[in-house]
């Protein structure tokens, strides 16, 4: 085949093709053109000209790097619209297999170069859970419809009735419940569930009886990150010290967490952010989950508040000086499904 016409038979086929590339049962010539074009190429054989020729097409001279960032760019658009991560039997499969892959290279440290492995996170950190939450969506929007008919109430359980939709509720309840407990339960979800003032411990036994673990705990130790106590009970803690400052609380729980004097174990604001700060500057990034939980979460935290709008002027500039995206998963989502 002759090099002008392999050239145009490629461009071609890119153009009615979405810029995928032949396979080589369906185009065997043309697929042997474009290997030998790499191989000239590689070898120093190729002309200036040509590659140049081929450049301005975008031709793929590496076809695994080239697939890498076809998806990549499916992956960056994706997570413009969504909250969770792509999932199997709701989102693209190809996308799904290739967001599994990554992550799996990631997690073991292998195939992915320094540069991929950083683009990735930077998206993948944004996200505000695992795929599997997803699934949650429908029941928490169910979850909202139900306190608006019954305020006072949550859902019960029905023996004789297991497949109604108060019955499911009952059971997505005791879900949030578990993964509370179990501190796996992202701070994505606490700030929902607290929006509507979600009994994360159940019956009134079950809070004496957590009420008594997390004094026990603040009798051990001066400091309430979430490093040092968990992500659960840091939650708790937080979520117990607003309500009762903004009198919220039942009288016999606004009771006992007087008790507890927890404002001696806070840091200002200011404080908080010299730390995140300070350990910026020390790693030249913004942290993640896998380098400090506890920055991590604050920061996710300050962008929820945002979008609340509850920071200040000063405390957005301080977060944008500090090269925080405060916009992730809010403008981009100006029309959110919530």
């Amino acid at each position: 085949m002759e090099w002008n016409q392999g050239f145009e038979m490629l461009r071609e086929y890119l153009d009615n093709n979405d810029q995928e590339y032949p396979s080589k049962s369906g185009h065997p010539d043309l697929y042997n053109w474009i290997s030998l074009q790499r191989f000239l190429k590689k070898t120093g054989r190729l002309s200036n000209f040509r590659i140049n020729q081929l450049d301005e097409i975008n031709f793929a001279w590496n076809i695994v790097e080239a697939k890498w960032e076809k998806l990549f760019a499916q992956f960056r658009a994706y997570a413009l619209e969504h909250d969770f991560p792509p999932l199997k039997g709701l989102d693209d499969p190809e996308l799904v297999k290739w967001y599994t892959y990554q992550s799996t290279c990631i997690q073991y440290n292998k195939v992915l170069s320094p540069e991929q492995r950083r683009r990735f996170l930077e998206i993948d950190d944004r996200f505000m859970g695992p795929g599997y939450q997803k699934k949650w969506v429908v029941s928490y929007q169910q979850l909202l419809d139900f306190k608006a008919n019954q305020p006072d109430g949550w859902p019960q359980y029905d023996r004789n009735n297991k497949e109604s939709e108060e019955s499911k509720l009952y059971v997505f309840c005791q879900t949030m419940r578990t993964r509370y407990r179990e501190q796996s339960l992202s701070t994505y979800w606490i700030e929902k569930l607290e929006a509507i003032q979600f009994n994360f411990e159940g019956k009134t036994d079950n809070w004496i009886q957590y009420f008594e673990e997390i004094k026990a705990l603040l009798e051990k130790t001066d400091s309430v990150s979430i490093g040092v106590i968990g992500e659960n009970a840091y939650s708790w803690i937080t979520r117990h010290k607003k309500a009762y400052e903004e009198g919220r609380l039942q009288p016999y729980q606004a009771e006992k967490i007087a008790t507890l004097q927890l404002e001696r174990h806070f840091e200002s604001w200011e404080e908080k952010y010299e730390a995140v700060l300070q350990w910026v500057q020390e790693h030249g990034k913004i942290p993640t989950r896998a380098s400090h939980k506890d920055f991590h979460s604050w920061l996710g935290s300050q962008r929820s508040r945002y979008q609340n709008q509850r920071l200040s002027q000063d405390q957005v500039k301080l977060l944008q000086d500090l090269g925080y995206d405060l916009e992730a998963q809010g403008q981009e989502r100006n029309e959110h499904k919530w």
